[in-house]
């Protein structure tokens, strides 16, 4: 058996009133808490976001580079792939000529 200076009665009335307490600071902490993970991860997502974006980004100029030396390449080479037909071909022409005359 516990004893008290107060009557029951008015320690039950603070005993309900600190649970009332504890119980709204317990709420308000919760909200708390809960606006601040929604931040955390509204701040993570715009941040992963970004980041994706980035590689995005830097993959499709990554790509840009890599195709325009592709094709400057491949037109060099044809380029030259050309001119050497030409000239066998004008060689021909000319020992065709050649083989006419005689």
């Amino acid at each position: 058996m516990a004893f008290s200076p107060n009557k029951g009665k008015d320690n039950r009335k603070k005993i309900k009133h600190k649970t009332r307490d504890f119980k709204g600071q317990a709420k308000d902490k919760y909200v708390e808490v809960k606006h601040k993970i929604k931040d955390e991860y509204t701040n993570m997502s715009s941040t992963v976001k970004d980041k994706a974006n980035q590689v995005v980004e830097t993959a499709t100029e990554n790509y840009d580079k890599i195709k325009d030396q592709i094709i400057s390449k491949t037109s060099t080479a044809a380029n030259g792939v050309a001119s050497d037909v030409k000239k066998k071909y004008s060689k021909a022409i000319v020992n065709i000529r050649d083989l006419s005359k005689k």
